[in-house]
């Protein structure tokens, strides 16, 4: 079992990858940013941005021109509304398939029945955790996400809930300023992805009971670049 001086060692390293990786994307991140604020003027997350005071009076500058009164239309906007529209209206659909299709021309066996019934169960069961799990407001948000920075990340969470082995699977949204990754240039070769969750110190407790929390730092701003 890991001592508390283990766990606190192991969270640092992954603090440093993570820092790390962020710093890594920190112009994706600020450019991830603008074209949110040029989609909405009113983004929320602006007032919360972790940059600098310089940048943001060149960028009220930019947005003061490019939101002038007479300019009664913004076609990024327009183009990214027509495009939610059209791409992926709805949830995908599940469709499951054997690797190795038999010959439907020929009677089918019991064997083969069983696994188009097996088939056809997973199917169903998949497609309607899908439809259960992914909130149509948090797949807009996924491809807002998409469309806007580059990077829309939903992230299938599994946890077990009981000591009966009780097992939930849920699909959540993570928001584009909390999703780390591994900084390589080609996707094979990325060995972890991360996403920044918030907890409370009772949550902390429950998932590492023998580590002492007292003298932890619980603040935290969401809105870190």
């Amino acid at each position: 079992m890991n001592s508390d001086d283990d766990i606190i060692n192991e969270g640092n390293i992954w603090l440093n990858r993570i820092r790390n990786a962020r710093n890594y994307e920190s112009t994706y991140r600020t450019q991830s940013y603008i074209a949110y604020k040029l989609y909405n003027k009113n983004y929320e997350d602006y007032d919360n941005f972790i940059v600098s005071e310089k940048f943001k009076d060149n960028l009220e500058l930019g947005f003061g021109r490019q939101f002038a009164k007479n300019n009664r239309s913004n076609i990024f906007y327009a183009n990214i509304e027509t495009l939610l529209s059209l791409v992926l209206p709805d949830v995908p659909s599940v469709k499951i398939e054997l690797k190795n299709k038999y010959n439907y021309n020929q009677k089918p066996n019991t064997t083969q029945q069983f696994y188009d019934l097996a088939i056809n169960v997973l199917q169903d069961t998949a497609q309607y955790f899908v439809k259960n799990s992914l909130k149509k407001t948090s797949f807009k948000k996924f491809k807002l996400d998409h469309f806007i920075t580059g990077r829309g990340v939903l992230w299938v969470d599994y946890s077990v809930l009981d000591e009966k082995g009780t097992q939930s699977i849920d699909i959540d949204y993570v928001h584009w300023l909390n999703f780390a990754m591994d900084p390589k240039l080609e996707w094979n070769d990325v060995r972890w992805v991360a996403r920044r969750r918030f907890v409370s110190k009772s949550q902390l407790k429950m998932l590492y009971p023998s580590v002492n929390f007292e003298d932890f730092n619980f603040t935290s701003n969401p809105y870190m670049t």
